[in-house]
């Protein structure tokens, strides 16, 4: 009995059902015309950093990189460098606009569709004016979350829209690590 997926199993599981939007036949990508909701939202949401936010990340990534120099591990230093740098340019880039498309179908997030039978339920963060996500829970265990900005979108009309197609996880709360990067604006 074998209970660890071979990696093939794991990316045929991964890339399973999940299309682009101009793969889809003309009828299928028809269906998306029929919206049950739709709106725009930016692909992520920028957090403003306050100025202590940029002082502790400047001190603690020049901390690593000391501590990389003078353990000798020199790849270290330069990973975190590397790291911040890249956080750094994505920190500072425009975010695309998504179009959202709930249809009878599936959802479309951009160009990617996904069809209902992929999640296994939803939840839905709402604290605004800072939190306002749909979290789409996948049946798939190889998979993530889909998380979509509801960007002023209704929660109430969402819930009673989404729920014809899937039931809603209710006593869902976030987890440590959720907890921890939204506290730290990661």
């Amino acid at each position: 009995m074998r209970l660890i997926p071979k990696p093939k199993e794991i990316k045929a599981a991964m890339r399973s059902e999940t299309k682009r939007f101009d793969e889809l036949s003309v009828a299928d990508q028809s269906a998306f015309n029929d919206a049950v909701l739709k709106w725009e939202t930016p692909m992520y949401i920028h957090k403003h950093k306050p100025w202590w936010w940029v002082l502790a990340a400047l001190l603690l990534v020049s901390g690593l990189v000391i501590y990389g120099l003078l353990a000798n591990a020199w790849t270290f230093s330069v990973a975190v460098v590397v790291f911040a740098g890249v956080y750094y340019y994505f920190q500072h880039q425009e975010s695309p606009i998504l179009d959202i498309v709930f249809s009878s179908v599936g959802v479309k997030v951009g160009q990617k569709v996904y069809p209902y039978n992929m999640f296994k339920t939803f939840w839905v963060d709402y604290a605004p004016p800072h939190i306002q996500d749909l979290h789409l829970v996948p049946s798939n265990n190889y998979k993530y979350e889909l998380t979509i900005h509801l960007n002023g979108q209704d929660p109430a009309q969402l819930k009673a829209a989404l729920q014809q197609f899937l039931p809603e996880w209710i006593d869902r709360k976030k987890t440590i690590t959720e907890s921890i990067i939204h506290i730290t604006g990661l």
